[in-house]
């Protein structure tokens, strides 16, 4: 994937520029890993990082996840991680709009 994004309210004509190049692979039906190399050129000097993590759909609209990454130059964080969770509430504005899953 490749990302340009303008800011017009901060200076105009910077931009940011932002390949993305993701590889991911489900494991049965509630699991998935991926890996993603992640690249951010701006004006200032460019960052650039691996990443990767993976998540569990504990139900249909409930998943926990989590994120691991290295930066590869100096402008990016050396390390990271993180865990998350996330839920849909799909179920509500199917209920609210007429069209529930």
């Amino acid at each position: 994937m490749f990302t340009v994004t303008w800011f017009p309210a901060i200076q105009p004509g910077i931009q940011l520029s932002k390949p993305t190049f993701s590889v991911e692979r489900e494991f049965g039906r509630y699991a998935d890993l991926f890996a993603e190399y992640v690249g951010e050129y701006n004006h200032e000097r460019p960052s650039q990082l691996l990443d990767g993590g993976g998540s569990w759909r504990v139900t249909k609209t409930q998943q926990v996840d989590f994120h691991v990454g290295v930066g590869l130059n100096s402008s990016t964080v050396d390390h990271y991680f993180g865990l998350g969770y996330s839920f849909s509430l799909e179920h509500i504005w199917g209920a609210i709009f007429g069209n529930s899953p």
